[in-house]
């Protein structure tokens, strides 16, 4: 994706990106006719793929292999012979010049399907070797260039455990880490950026290895279920970062991040979060919530993602208090927080909106009580409560 996006920023194409799944509407890809806010009228709104043949413009259809049969139909005729049949707009649309279209596939999701390898060209994408990320540490984190060596060992730790850990059970090791979140070089950009971040702040000689180690852990190791191969992960980490093993345990089990509120923001361990509006009076901390050093854990890393804008999954049974932490961290920093609650009935227009039929009698709910309010203001209530009563 990234290639695509880099190519045609270079080249001054405009890329327009797709995310397809196996419910994708084909309808979606070509347009559809919305309603409007005037009753009973209806508007074209071409889709994305519509957009880009027409405009000319770079379609990057991403995870294809997951799309449905009726997705791959559409695109084999605008691929063999350059034409999209959109029935709206008058039959079969001519690819304007300048159209292009990539699709993506994950490795892991198993060979290319029969129908798309006959359609387009197959590029295998592999991973960036050891010198290249070697290259990317330091060009694009300077301040790390003495820690690069570190890095990868600690990276490859993750993504070969085999080849880099002695832990007895290697069968156990390498299957736990594969059922679990996959690691990418996009986790290791993450881990450098805050790296960087701590560097430009300046901290002790012995800070400096403690910070390192926690972001790591963080991003490394907290998603791994299994906690004795969490501990050993973390434990290998700590190693590479000259990080004791005393040290690391402390920081697994023991250490309780410090929670404390003041007048710019709230400090949770190592996280400073600060606020984005300053509220008439600031709450006591312990009002409601209940720090315990499992909350602090929890909050302190949550903090950490929050404040470097990254986006973040809390797992947990119901009641062990993910959505409380959440609400009690945009409390205290004054941040607005929107609960959605999420089913398998949910759809996107729960998260994005849309349109939907109401009753009239609802629709003029307002106007009513308005009225009311207005017509009692005017003349007396009593006098006409018969009519106000219909």
């Amino acid at each position: 994706t990234s290639l695509v996006v880099e190519w045609g920023a270079r080249t001054g194409r405009e890329v327009l990106t797709l995310q397809v799944s196996d419910n994708t509407d084909a309808r979606l890809l070509v347009g559809l006719y919305r309603c409007t806010d005037l009753p009973g009228q209806f508007v074209w709104e071409p889709g994305l793929l519509t957009r880009a043949v027409t405009g000319g413009a770079w379609l990057l259809i991403e995870d294809i292999d997951r799309a449905p049969q009726e997705v791959v139909a559409i695109l084999a005729p605008l691929v063999q012979e350059g034409v999209l049949t959109v029935s709206s707009l008058g039959g079969q649309v001519r690819a304007a010049p300048g159209f292009q279209l990539f699709l993506t596939q994950r490795e892991q999701a198993g060979s290319v399907r029969e129908e798309l390898a006959k359609l387009v060209r197959t590029v295998m994408v592999t991973s960036l070797k050891q010198e290249e990320l070697k290259s990317v540490i330091k060009i694009r984190f300077p301040k790390l260039k003495d820690l690069t060596e570190k890095i990868l060992r600690m990276f490859s730790i993750i993504t070969s455990p085999q080849d880099h850990t002695d832990y007895p059970d290697q069968a156990k090791l390498v299957n736990t880490l594969r059922s679990s979140r996959q690691v990418s070089v996009r986790d290791l950009v993450k881990w450098c950026k805050r790296a960087q971040d701590t560097f430009t702040n300046n901290p002790s000689t012995q800070q400096l290895p403690e910070l390192l180690y926690m972001d790591a852990v963080d991003i490394f190791c907290r998603f791994i279920h299994h906690k004795p191969i969490r501990s050993f992960i973390a434990e290998e980490i700590a190693f590479t970062l000259n990080i004791s093993k005393d040290q690391a345990n402390y920081f697994s089990s023991v250490h309780k991040p410090a929670i404390s509120l003041k007048h710019s923001g709230l400090q949770v361990g190592r996280v400073f979060v600060p606020l984005s509006s300053s509220p008439p009076s600031l709450p006591p901390l312990h009002s409601v919530f209940s720090v315990t050093r499992h909350t602090s854990t929890v909050l302190e890393a949550v903090a950490r993602a929050v404040t470097n804008s990254e986006p973040v999954l809390l797992v947990g049974e119901t009641g062990v208090g993910k959505t409380t932490s959440v609400q009690f961290l945009a409390d205290k920093t004054g941040r607005k927080l929107k609960v959605i609650n999420m089913n398998q009935q949910s759809d996107s227009a729960d998260l994005l909106g849309g349109f939907k039929p109401v009753a009239l009698s609802r629709s003029l709910h307002s106007l009513r009580e308005l009225f009311t309010s207005v017509f009692c203001d005017t003349f007396s209530s009593l006098d006409n409560s018969k009519f106000l009563g219909h």
